[in-house]
């Protein structure tokens, strides 16, 4: 087990880099990765990811997420994680819209097709009086994505 835990953090000390982001630490070797708020329409949006050693982790970033002065008072914590055990290599996910309807789904999916394990995200979203329809989902997409690929995630070798 603490030959995973090396692993672990090695393939994490290779991906992230130094970025100009916000950082949060929450426990030892569990630090959450803020965005920049960006507003859309009068929307604004932060994304915050961490990565993910165990299932008791993503229960440690969503309420440390949810119970920050700031994003408590988001009209919406969009959730998705997925986790790959290192030892029964079980794959877990799953989603929370927060009442930004199909949101969550999108942002899972978004995950997937990224191809990136061992991360849990959440993108807060404060409504600014302009209904957005459904480019709702390309902003809190685009959000998360850019906060992934700044510190090397799904990043792919041959994209120009």
């Amino acid at each position: 087990l603490k030959l995973i835990d090396n692993q672990i953090n090695n393939n994490i000390d290779s991906v992230i880099s130094n970025v100009d982001l916000p950082v949060q630490s929450i426990d030892n070797n569990l630090h959450i990765y803020h965005s920049e708020i960006t507003i859309e329409k009068k929307s604004s949006f932060q994304s915050h990811f961490i990565i993910i050693q165990s299932l008791d982790d993503i229960q440690k970033f969503r309420s440390t997420i949810i119970t920050d002065k700031r994003c408590s008072k988001a009209t919406h914590n969009i959730f998705a994680y997925r986790f790959q055990c290192p030892i029964t290599n079980i794959l877990y996910h799953d989603c929370d819209d927060d009442g930004e309807t199909a949101a969550g789904k999108r942002l899972a999916e978004m995950i997937r097709l990224m191809n990136i394990n061992n991360v849990a995200v959440i993108v807060s979203r404060w409504f600014g009086g302009i209904l957005l329809g459904p480019d709702r989902f390309k902003y809190i997409c685009n959000s998360a994505r850019k906060l992934l690929e700044a510190h090397g995630f799904g990043l792919k070798s041959d994209r120009k």
